[in-house]
């Protein structure tokens, strides 16, 4: 049986950071306290005006969301 061992996350994934830049008149804000257990909790739609920068980052529901402290 293999063992595990610790390794450097970078080594098992790509940081992606795509800015939104599209023109939907609403957009969902999510924030960390938003997802649990791996389901986003927040489905309210918010105007897409003045948001501030950290709303401006895009994410597909395939992709892992993982937070960085």
């Amino acid at each position: 049986m293999s063992e595990w061992r610790k390794i450097p996350i970078g080594e098992l994934c790509d940081s992606i950071s795509d800015t939104y830049s599209g023109k939907d008149a609403e957009v969902i804000l999510i924030n960390t306290s938003d997802v649990l257990d791996g389901k986003i909790l927040n489905h309210v739609k918010t105007l897409n005006k003045n948001l501030k920068g950290q709303f401006k980052k895009t994410c597909n529901y395939s992709e892992p969301l993982i937070e960085s402290m």
